[in-house]
């Protein structure tokens, strides 16, 4: 069933959904002045930015705004993924939430 429900909306539709989710993510970021470490133009939905935050701090806070993203390199990089069911204002409430994390 989920395969035809992709099938259906279309896997050019939901990348280019996506991606384009993913340059608003990384246009948000930059400006709040994150270092990202996924590269200016990515075709990818995958967004990874560094946080100068100790892993405690970012876990404690990421909780509390009820997120979740993935935490890598010891806690040191959150990687976000938006997908097919986010929205611009999920994207839009995920920048608020990491503007805690500045």
């Amino acid at each position: 069933a989920a395969l035809s429900y992709l099938e259906r909306v279309g896997v050019d539709r939901i990348e280019a959904h996506t991606v384009r989710l993913a340059h608003r993510l990384q246009q948000g970021l930059r400006a709040l002045g994150f270092d990202l470490v996924t590269p200016e133009g990515n075709r990818s939905s995958i967004v990874a930015f560094r946080v100068g935050k100790t892993p405690e701090v970012i876990a404690r806070h990421l909780a509390e705004t009820r997120t979740a993203v993935s935490v890598r390199e010891n806690g040191t990089q959150i990687r976000a993924s938006p997908a097919l069911f986010n929205t611009a204002e999920d994207i839009d409430r995920f920048l608020s939430v990491a503007e805690g994390l500045r």
